[in-house]
């Protein structure tokens, strides 16, 4: 599976305000802690991405979320995986059957992207995705602001596993990227959740992918075909927060919103319905809710799977024995579509 999308769980690091003029972002207005992303999908009508220009105002207001997807971040203390010792936050977006990390760093020059691992179970296969960029990948340079511009290309390697194995048990594909940002609009931004002083960002992502087939004997086969590719997505950022909206022309009825906590909705219903206990936890896990029903999933560092429960009341347990001590999420959703996510420190 191609991850073209990973760039937008980064935007779930991101909180804060801002008054609503022309900004310059640096990466002070990163901040990387726990945060929480919106994606949401309206098939009734196509909103647009908006004009270019000084003193733009892109509505989205009318935006009638019909679809909820949701993506976490933590910061460094949510960190370790082996593939990607250099990273000091993570993102992670669960599903049923589906589970992914994306793993990066910041510093005043830019944020970059180091990689991904991804999990997926289907019809009795498990697909283990590993993604490394070629160098890294700085998505954005700091500081900018309205009338920057921006060119650059980056290698992308990714590697899937399957399980269990075929005679082509893995697949290796190179996607090599060319990426033009121009930072050519600022004004106010209104979301389904908030109003902001924001710049906007329109890039544009060139991809050559090439595949290639691991055979029996240990080599790399390159596949029959080399496809070529390309998407336009346009990025909302505002002081504090970071990313405020996203959206791909691929997609033109999908956007993704920053939510703040405190405010009614989903973000304050995750906190309000849901709490573990004891947190931190040496054995057992007690999850207690105030609505009846839930999917949950406990997900390690790498964004593996490592337990499902099946909320039927009020009140369910997860052992937390066999894992090593660390940072886990617990992420699902309640019966009515509700996103859960919470935090767990094992000692």
């Amino acid at each position: 599976m191609k991850l073209s999308t990973v760039f937008v769980f980064f935007a779930a690091m991101l909180l804060g305000s801002a008054a609503h003029s022309q900004v310059t972002i640096t990466d002070a207005d990163f901040p990387l802690v726990d945060g929480l992303v919106i994606g949401v999908s309206d098939t009734s009508s196509f909103i647009g991405v908006g004009t270019p220009g000084a003193s733009q105002t892109w509505d989205f207001s009318a935006f009638i979320p019909t679809r909820l997807d949701t993506s976490t971040a933590a910061a460094s203390t949510f960190t370790g995986n082996p593939l990607f010792p250099t990273a000091t936050f993570s993102s992670c977006a669960s599903a049923a059957g589906f589970s992914m990390c994306s793993f990066g760093y910041k510093n005043t020059s830019g944020m970059y992207m180091v990689g991904a691992e991804q999990n997926i179970s289907v019809t009795g296969t498990s697909i283990h995705n590993m993604v490394f960029m070629l160098p890294y990948n700085q998505m954005f340079s700091f500081p900018f602001t309205y009338g920057h511009t921006r060119n650059y290309s980056y290698m992308q390697e990714q590697l899937a596993e399957y399980t269990p194995a075929s005679p082509y048990d893995s697949v290796r594909t190179i996607y090599q990227r060319t990426v033009d940002q121009d930072y050519n609009g600022w004004g106010t931004l209104i979301t389904p959740y908030g109003t902001y002083s924001a710049i906007r960002m329109q890039q544009i992502q060139s991809n050559i992918d090439t595949a290639y087939n691991h055979t029996p004997g240990g080599s790399w086969v390159m596949g029959a075909t080399t496809s070529l590719s390309s998407d336009t997505s346009y990025t909302w950022f505002t002081p504090g927060i970071g990313i405020v909206a996203q959206i791909s022309a691929r997609m033109p009825h999908r956007y993704s919103f920053y939510k703040p906590a405190g405010t009614t909705g989903v973000n304050s219903d995750v906190q309000a319905n849901f709490t573990a206990f004891p947190n931190p936890v040496q054995e057992k896990l007690y999850i207690n809710s105030a609505a009846d029903g839930a999917d949950l999933w406990l997900i390690d560092i790498t964004g593996r799977s490592l337990d499902h429960v099946q909320m039927k009341g009020k009140v369910c347990s997860i052992d937390m024995r066999p894992y090593e001590p660390g940072l886990y999420l617990l992420q699902g959703a309640t019966v009515s579509g509700r996103p859960v996510r919470l935090t767990i420190a094992k000692q």
